[in-house]
């Protein structure tokens, strides 16, 4: 390891102006007590520089308001409506059958190429276990792509011609939503934060190949009772609404990266005043 923190960042071009400075020839020590070679500092600034540019580079989506976002849950009692407060997960076998729904607004990533996504991750706050009355119970917790477009409110005027997620249109006898196998599980098992990678999920929404329709949330194992956060809860909990992560390819890391190497390159003489490389 370097020794250097992601906090210490900032002061890598200060430290490369003082390599310039203080070197007059390759392999020569540092002044002033300094005895690093030229290229361990190089790679010291090359871990610092990648990993502070990923971390800065992440796009993260999260809606606070019911306005900017589109999640909803549903229920097998009440087979031709959708609930907003919550997004409770429940095993069929406990006979009160929960699902949830979430779907994000991916105009933050713009025209961002679906190749250079590194990762994407799906993430959940967990309210706590039994909050439909079922069990105090967790379990593994599945998300999969929704293959139709679908609308919370009856009144919403996007997507046009869409129905009304209900639990009748995933399970009636006449379906009219339907989702994909399942592309990430999460063993679930009290209060907290919890995540989902769905990298290959999102690249397929960025090029188009599948129809952001948002994601289907159920409890696969038996017994289960799961509360998460929705979009309301976050006035409550800060941070706990559904988010979206999706972390670029670090290109500003390689641009700073090739900066600095390039001051390290062009020692600078300071007899002559001249530059050598």
């Amino acid at each position: 390891m370097c020794g250097v923190s992601i906090s210490q960042a900032a002061t890598i071009p200060r430290i490369l102006k003082t390599i310039t400075r203080k070197h007059d020839l390759p392999g020569e020590s540092i002044k002033e007590g300094m005895t690093r070679p030229l290229p361990f500092l190089a790679a010291c600034a090359f871990a610092v520089l990648l990993t502070a540019a990923s971390a800065s580079a992440q796009i993260r989506i999260q809606p606070i308001s019911e306005a900017t976002s589109n999640d909803a849950k549903i229920y097998s009692s009440v087979p031709t409506s959708n609930f907003a407060s919550n997004l409770n997960v429940t095993s069929l076998d406990t006979g009160a059958h929960f699902l949830a729904l979430v779907q994000f607004d991916l105009s933050q990533l713009g025209a961002l190429n679906a190749d250079a996504i590194v990762s994407a991750t799906f993430t959940l706050y967990c309210t706590g276990l039994g909050v439909s009355g079922a069990g105090a119970v967790g379990g593994d917790v599945t998300v999969s792509p929704i293959l139709n477009a679908w609308k919370e409110n009856t009144d919403d005027i996007a997507p046009a011609g869409a129905p009304l997620a209900t639990y009748d249109a995933f399970f009636g006898t006449t379906p009219t939503i339907s989702f994909g196998p399942s592309v990430a599980s999460q063993n679930v098992t009290g209060a907290g934060f919890y995540s989902w990678d769905i990298t290959s999920t999102v690249k397929a929404w960025q090029s188009g190949s599948l129809p952001n329709n948002g994601l289907f949330i159920q409890l696969s194992s038996a017994g289960g009772d799961i509360g998460f956060a929705d979009v309301d809860s976050n006035l409550t909990i800060a941070g706990s609404a559904p988010s979206l992560t999706v972390v670029p390819e670090p290109a500003t890391a390689s641009l700073l990266l090739g900066a600095g190497l390039f001051l390290i390159s062009r020692r600078r003489r300071t007899a002559a005043g001249t530059f050598v490389s």
